[in-house]
């Protein structure tokens, strides 16, 4: 089977139609928004020059969780950065991405 491990930043407000038409059964599909983006609720969040870094390792967190060693990654805007940030700091976790407006 293949997977596909779809991490967008605000995945349930602009990519609904996207997900919702690709094929789950042939794909595996995550989908989160950061932290104070989205339809999460904003957290007491910080800006450090490391916060691209740091949602790198809590979204790499999150698919170890879930049960993922190696997953896909499709990023826009931020999460586009955070994207290349989790592939650079975890390059053994990735196995194809798609990042655009970054």
């Amino acid at each position: 089977m293949n997977y596909l491990d779809v991490f967008f930043r605000i995945s349930t407000v602009e990519f609904t139609p996207q997900i919702e038409n690709l094929n789950t059964e042939k794909l595996t599909i995550v989908a989160w928004d950061l932290p104070g983006y989205g339809y999460s609720w904003l957290p007491d969040r910080t800006f450090p020059d490391d916060f691209y870094q740091r949602d790198a390792i809590w979204a790499h967190s999150l698919m170890k969780t879930l049960g993922y060693s190696k997953f896909s990654l499709v990023g826009m805007c931020d999460d586009g950065i955070t994207a290349l940030f989790l592939a650079a700091m975890y390059p053994e976790s990735i196995r194809k991405m798609i990042i655009f407006d970054a």
